[in-house]
């Protein structure tokens, strides 16, 4: 009843609709050991980020550099008189960047 293309557009309109905050966090229980802890770090920060709803349509260039000056300015969890260091901020920020683009 539809071609392929249709198909297609429909599946990516219903993925599009979905959290892509609850899809992090489903990837982000699955680490283990210290990558763990890694991952739900980046999640707290994103959910901060994003008060835990961000759809998989919205994610766009803007989005991804606003959250990247949110991390180089938001206030450490660890330490509310200190900013969150460059090297997590780039860690937190690249494991967001690759599961988005890695969903299919």
């Amino acid at each position: 009843m539809y071609t392929e293309f249709e198909k297609e557009k429909l599946r990516l309109r219903e993925l599009g609709n979905q959290n892509f905050v609850d899809y992090f966090k489903k990837l982000a229980d699955k680490r283990k050991a210290s990558n763990y802890d890694n991952w739900i770090s980046a999640l707290h920060y994103l959910e901060a980020f994003t008060k835990g709803t961000l759809k998989f349509v919205d994610l766009n260039e803007s989005i991804f550099e606003d959250f990247k000056d949110y991390l180089l300015t938001t206030k450490s969890k660890r330490s509310n008189k200190e900013t969150l260091s460059v090297n997590s901020a780039v860690s937190y920020f690249n494991k967001i960047k690759a599961t988005c683009f890695s969903f299919n």
